[in-house]
């Protein structure tokens, strides 16, 4: 596992070299710079968080993080500010940190936050990759993702029609279940099309399947009752 890394943006010069070799010392791949150069490293490296810890008038805490948040490069990178005791717990905005600390703080201290800050937003990052796959569904190698309407087999696109793309991602969501040429009908939402069309766009998904490399038997058909998914590799029909 890659070891996280950290940019601390620190004023006082004899304490960057402390702190980066206390968290290199953790399994962090640690980098030091006062202000104006630690801002040029953070756009250059573009580290998993920042650490700020600056007690001068100028460039401020503050300052930097509003210069960060206002970079493209560097606008989402988390950050842990160490500030006065005065300014932890106000109202945060678009150039917060992620994180306060009050100064003084101890080097066990500013581990665990920015492991705690690692963590949520690794979490986040789940979330929110989760969220995008929400209506992304696999089987068999078919992917069907209804947001971006689209739909490949092994990663190679199929070409589908909409009314392709409703009947393939109806039985895909239910592998194993057969569903009737009216309950098929019915996905498609159009009161013009007849039962018997159904088995023109399943001819024609089994040929792009196919083209695909695909088997043609990935929907499956039972005289008389409808079509399916195939369940597994093993399933017949």
């Amino acid at each position: 596992m890659p070891q996280p890394r950290l940019l601390i943006i620190e004023d006082d010069r004899g304490a960057p070299v402390t702190l980066t070799g206390y968290f290199t010392g953790q399994r962090f791949e640690a980098t030091g710079g006062d202000g104006a150069y630690g801002l040029r490293l953070a756009q250059a490296i573009r580290p998993d968080a920042i650490l700020i810890d600056l007690a001068g008038a100028a460039p401020s805490g503050a300052d930097m993080c509003r210069d960060l948040r206002a970079d493209d490069r560097t606008r989402h990178i988390p950050i842990v500010l160490v500030t006065d005791a005065s300014a932890v717990g106000r109202p945060g905005g678009p150039a917060a940190p992620d994180a306060c600390l009050a100064r003084p703080a101890s080097p066990a201290a500013l581990l665990a936050e920015v492991k705690a800050l690692l963590r949520r937003t690794e979490e986040q990052s789940r979330e929110e990759e989760q969220s995008r796959e929400g209506d992304a569904i696999e089987r068999q190698g078919v992917r069907i993702d209804r947001d971006r309407h689209t739909a490949t087999l092994d990663g190679r696109p199929l070409d589908l029609t909409p009314a392709e793309f409703r009947i393939l991602d109806t039985l895909i969501r239910e592998p194993g279940r057969l569903f009737s040429r009216k309950e098929l009908v019915a996905v498609l939402d159009n009161p013009a099309v007849r039962d018997r069309i159904i088995d023109t766009h399943i001819k024609t998904l089994r040929q792009k399947l196919v083209r695909a490399g695909g088997s043609d038997q990935l929907i499956q058909n039972r005289p008389r009752v409808g079509y399916r998914f195939r369940l597994s590799d093993a399933g017949g029909g």
